[in-house]
């Protein structure tokens, strides 16, 4: 095989590994990097309710893109969270930002909501993408930190993911009380691959807080 290898690149036969270049809150770098953008913003008809569910293995399909929301963690009698690795639970919701402003109102219109962080990585949001898909970019607001993993191999957990800041002035969760200023900054993420993109999981990894979605955009790398 490893005489094979010489001939198999010569003749461009060879796997390739990926190289996937990570833009954080540059979305304008981002598509001057990118052609054939076509984005997804979940403003779909709501009929006046505050939610739209779509929390089923199907998930939501928009433009050739599938969402389904996973929740894949258990609690065994000592109280210990694992990943069960076969999920028959799911939350997916596309949100009106008026039903909770102080947790949902990012200066946008409705948002994709997925399941709540339980610490490790089990609940997710998998996102499945059309064929040839080499640039995606999305908006992202999860409070704690988000955990973003691709088709390519490619997994990330940067702390620059932590958008506490960006939250509304002042609010009320569970017991915590948290004073933000104001911006209404949705952090963005843009991901180039050489290889192309077939699925990507995005991971609140704060215990009881969503993922949050908004203006995925997908398309070509330069």
């Amino acid at each position: 095989m490893y005489r094979l290898l010489p001939l198999l690149l010569l003749l461009g036969l060879a796997p390739l590994e990926a190289d996937t270049r990570f833009f954080r809150g540059d979305r304008e770098r981002w598509e001057h990097l990118t052609s054939r953008l076509a984005t997804i913003d979940f403003a779909i008809p709501s009929a006046g309710h505050d939610f739209i569910d779509f929390s089923t293995p199907r998930g939501l399909t928009i433009k050739g893109v599938t969402f389904v929301g996973v929740v894949d963690a258990r609690v065994n009698d000592q109280g210990v969270i694992s990943c069960a690795q076969s999920s028959e639970h799911y939350v997916l919701q596309v949100v009106d930002p008026r039903a909770a402003p102080l947790l949902y109102d990012w200066g946008s219109k409705q948002l994709l909501v997925g399941p709540a962080g339980v610490g490790i990585p089990c609940n997710y949001v998998l996102i499945t993408l059309p064929p040839a898909v080499t640039a995606v970019g999305v908006d992202l607001m999860c409070r704690g930190h988000c955990r973003i993993e691709l088709s390519t191999g490619d997994v990330t957990a940067d702390p620059g993911f932590s958008v506490i800041s960006a939250y509304p002035a002042e609010r009320q969760i569970g017991n915590i009380l948290d004073v933000r200023v104001p911006t209404q900054r949705r952090p963005f993420l843009g991901m180039l691959s050489t290889t192309p993109i077939t699925w990507i999981k995005l991971t609140s990894t704060a215990a009881d807080i969503p993922i949050i979605i908004d203006n995925l955009a997908i398309g070509t790398a330069k």
